[in-house]
């Protein structure tokens, strides 16, 4: 069996021990199909998706995997859009 790099996708989501050179780590992978979920927005960062509102005030950024709330049944990372991202070749 054979992996086709050019058709794997990678997900990253920015934690609280993500630093400034792992993001860029991860920017420089050289797949094709990659995304990094952050709570800032990362202009130099070409694979960063920032989602609004998911920074806490103290600062610290909140765990995106996370319900927004009980009631809504969504999480933080579904402000992204999945199915496009999936679809693009």
């Amino acid at each position: 069996m054979r992996i086709n790099k050019n058709n794997m996708y990678f997900i990253m989501v920015e934690g609280v021990d993500c630093t400034e050179d792992i993001i860029k780590r991860f920017d420089a992978l050289p797949y094709l199909h990659k995304v990094l979920f952050t709570a800032d927005r990362h202009t130099d960062i070409q694979s960063a998706y920032c989602i609004e509102g998911s920074k806490r005030s103290e600062g610290q950024i909140m765990d995106l995997c996370l319900y927004k709330c009980k009631f809504s049944g969504k999480r933080w990372i579904d402000e992204y859009d999945y199915v496009s991202f999936l679809n693009k070749r």
